[in-house]
């Protein structure tokens, strides 16, 4: 995020940040590490709590009070009218991640920057694109991440499907059960099945098994890919892709967002048993790159070797001519 502020102020635009989590402290409350900090310049339009802006040192101007509500307090709008670090942590939800972007459309930032996290994913399916950033911190073996952002990268490119005439299931099918009531519903006819809310593999598997040899049409449409990057890991919900369409079934997404790129950092904090504290360590930051380019035909950027100019250019490629 610190590198696309940095290209597109260069570049002169106008950028709007906000989070759905805590961010730009100055240590790791896990690791006690250092953690990178978030520094805004005159022009940034800021969507963070009450709470944070008196932890910003960056001067920040009051602009729009909200009723959306964090556990640092009401999120409030406001413009950086000089640089210095800020805090961010914003809204938490789908609903009040799209009440925020809203009201922060009225002060016609050129893009707004969404800081976010993997568990944390449902809100991010309100924004137009998703960067996916990964690392050794996440894991020290290069294979593991290599398949990590593969299976995020096939799940991402599920293909938009109709669901106006499907037939619609639970609200949560996450049961044996479930997968049975919803495969005895599949009349002859049937084009599509739509699952709107929480899914488990275990469930899906077993719809899968029980409406295979049955005459419908065999599409199963989920809301979005949040719900099975969800599942449990990546991994196993491209995998569950994979043997529903060897099987026959398509595979659709009622809304999709696109995976615009990655980026990956061979930082990782070591826990050092001897001393019950942590330190910075990292792999080797080449075969990482190296590695996951190699799983995947999107890019992937190490930001500190190749440059905030690298993000900026994967963002125009994926977004077209700037308006």
């Amino acid at each position: 995020m610190s590198a696309l502020m940095t290209a597109l102020a260069r570049d002169g635009r106008r950028v709007g940040l906000t989070s759905i989590g805590y961010d730009g402290e100055e240590l790791d409350n896990v690791t006690g590490l250092p953690k990178p900090r978030i520094t805004v310049g005159p022009g940034n339009v800021i969507a963070t709590a009450r709470r944070c802006f008196t932890g910003s040192e960056a001067a920040l101007r009051l602009a729009q009070e909200t009723d959306i509500s964090t556990p640092l307090g009401p999120v409030w709008l406001a413009e950086a009218e000089g640089q210095g670090r800020i805090v961010l942590a914003g809204p938490n939800t789908g609903r009040t991640l799209r009440a925020v972007l809203s009201r922060m459309e009225a002060f016609h930032p050129d893009l707004v920057l969404v800081d976010g996290a993997l568990n944390r994913i449902v809100p991010l399916m309100e924004t137009d694109g998703v960067i996916l950033t990964t690392g050794a911190a996440r894991s020290v073996s290069v294979d593991q991440l290599a398949g990590e952002v593969r299976a995020m990268a096939r799940l991402f490119g599920i293909p938009a499907m109709d669901s106006d005439h499907a037939l619609v299931g639970p609200a949560s099918f996450t049961r044996a059960g479930d997968a049975e009531a919803v495969a005895a519903s599949l009349v002859p006819g049937c084009e599509a099945l739509a699952l709107p809310g929480l899914v488990s593999l275990d469930a899906l598997r077993l719809l899968v098994e029980r409406s295979r040899s049955l005459n419908w049409g065999k599409k199963i449409i989920f809301r979005n890919v949040a719900q099975l990057v969800l599942t449990g890991d990546a991994v196993s919900g491209a995998e569950f892709v994979a043997e529903a369409e060897s099987k026959g079934f398509r595979v659709g997404l009622r809304s999709s967002v696109p995976l615009l790129f990655v980026t990956v950092n061979p930082f990782y904090p070591r826990f050092r048993a001897e001393r019950g504290d942590y330190t910075a360590a990292s792999i080797d930051a080449a075969v990482l790159a190296r590695t996951v380019r190699r799983a995947v035909n999107i890019p992937v950027i190490d930001v500190v070797r190749e440059g905030s100019d690298a993000c900026l250019a994967a963002l125009s490629r994926v977004m077209g001519p700037w308006t």
